[in-house]
């Protein structure tokens, strides 16, 4: 069918952006509570220095959740990649890890459009593709290429299956 990968849409940076975010701001107040109520404390000469180290580590860890959260969910995106063939469902994505992920139609068992709230609100789906073995998910679909894509699959699953019956009646 496709013999080129396809890129997830736009939107998924943004959902990732979002969740991260989050994430970022919890991590800032709680540095902010920590700051106001630990670092004001009288704490005497033995745990100032252990006061500093716990500052720096507080900071690092929140440039590491910046960057996570400014840069990495666009990154994602651009290394997110997904084709469907003839015979297989394939995904490929990973910025430090790369990971690949190989559905054959033949053994696949179940196909799931799933929508959860922030994809809903970007306009956003995901398609869960169940083998007997494992799961697969093509994620940052538009609706409107979703559904099509899920009743392609559908179709293609059925009319294998419905050759196998062929064959295990004869």
């Amino acid at each position: 069918m496709e013999k080129q990968y396809r890129t997830i849409d736009n939107r998924q940076a943004v959902v990732w952006f979002i969740g991260r975010f989050i994430g970022l701001a919890v991590m800032a107040a709680a540095y902010a509570f920590y700051a106001v109520y630990a670092l004001a404390a009288d704490v005497g000469q033995d745990w100032h220095t252990a006061l500093i180290a716990l500052n720096i580590l507080f900071i690092v860890l929140l440039c590491l959740q910046a960057v996570n959260t400014f840069v990495f969910p666009w990154l994602q995106r651009y290394f997110w990649r997904w084709r469907v063939e003839d015979d297989k469902v394939e995904i490929y994505y990973g910025v430090l890890r790369k990971v690949t992920g190989v559905a054959p139609v033949a053994r696949i068992q179940q196909i799931s459009l799933i929508r959860p709230l922030i994809d809903r609100i970007v306009g956003l789906s995901r398609i869960v593709i169940t083998t007997a073995g494992s799961n697969i998910t093509i994620i940052g679909l538009p609706k409107d290429t979703a559904q099509p894509l899920a009743d392609t699959l559908n179709e293609r699953v059925n009319t294998l299956a419905r050759q196998d019956e062929g064959w295990s009646t004869l």
